[in-house]
């Protein structure tokens, strides 16, 4: 929202929330957003949102912390002042093509048009501010469709589905799963990726002991064509976490039906522009920003 006129700018109040002097700031706020004729209808409303999360203050952390903040050590990445705000959800959607939804009114899929079209449904109720940033570990959820149609079918179905996630969600931030096996949909899926090369992540579970060499190349085709699909060391996130993980954005690691809800961060550039030297920054710096720094994260 930065370049609407008279934007009111995050955390400019983290002590207070919005006082009264700023009411006409808002309101212009609010009006540049609404006469935007650079924002479509849907990132008005998530501006609209933004905009009102930010009228509220920050949850309540120490002085040192603010600080940290306001000098640009620490980056909010525009996460808001409420409080509670889920930044990456990994629904279990497994679950979802097993037993349906009764909320969504969606009954268990029995083929690979009704797979895809419950995931659709899901993506759209994500509690992601508006994009589903986890759309599944894609060739588990859609294998056991694989079969339901023939093989031109499964690909067109499978290219018409990744071409609308990339255009009804277009972010890199949206990502989704292979692996660690080969399967039919996932060497569709890296088919089309190449075909079509949309903004949409992909992640390889890869382990040596269980992805075959031919498919284990394929991808690296595609990686260095389209820069994606990342590889991910898979036994080693399963000594981690188990079987149930997730990947999104490149590398946050999740639980399947669990989540992520700050990604608070430290500039380290503007972190290192306060010490004399690497020792200094090593032994001094960085200490002393911990604290303040997982304060803010524990107070979300």
């Amino acid at each position: 929202m930065s370049d609407l006129p008279g934007t009111f700018q995050p955390f400019e109040n983290l002590r207070t929330g919005l006082k009264i002097d700023d009411l006409q700031l808002y309101k212009s706020t609010v009006e540049g957003i609404l006469n935007s004729r650079q924002l479509i209808f849907d990132q008005k409303k998530a501006a609209l949102a933004h905009t009102a999360m930010n009228v509220l203050p920050y949850p309540s952390v120490s002085e040192e912390a603010l600080q940290l903040v306001e000098s640009g050590v620490v980056c909010l990445l525009s996460e808001g002042a409420a409080p509670f705000h889920p930044r990456y959800v990994a629904p279990d959607y497994g679950k979802l093509l097993r037993d349906g939804s009764s909320f969504l009114e969606i009954k268990p899929p029995q083929d690979l048009f009704e797979a895809i079209g419950a995931l659709l449904t899901a993506y759209k109720y994500a509690p992601n501010g508006g994009e589903p940033v986890f759309i599944g570990r894609m060739d588990e959820l859609l294998e056991p469709f694989a079969d339901s149609v023939p093989e031109h079918v499964a690909y067109q179905l499978m290219r018409t589905f990744w071409q609308l996630v990339d255009r009804l969600y277009p972010s890199a931030f949206v990502h989704a799963n292979l692996g660690p096996a080969e399967s039919r949909i996932g060497n569709i899926i890296l088919d089309v990726d190449n075909e079509i090369r949309p903004i949409t992540n992909l992640t390889l579970r890869y382990d040596p002991s269980v992805t075959p060499d031919t498919f284990a190349e394929k991808a690296v085709l595609n990686a260095l064509k389209n820069a994606k699909p990342y590889f991910l060391n898979h036994p080693m996130m399963v000594a981690d976490w188990g079987e149930d993980y997730a990947v999104a954005s490149c590398y946050n690691g999740m639980r399947l039906g669990g989540g992520i809800y700050t990604l608070v961060r430290l500039n380290i550039k503007k972190a290192a522009a306060l010490a004399k030297g690497l020792d200094d920054f090593l032994n001094r710096v960085l200490p002393d920003i911990f604290p303040g720094w997982m304060e803010l994260i524990e107070s979300r």
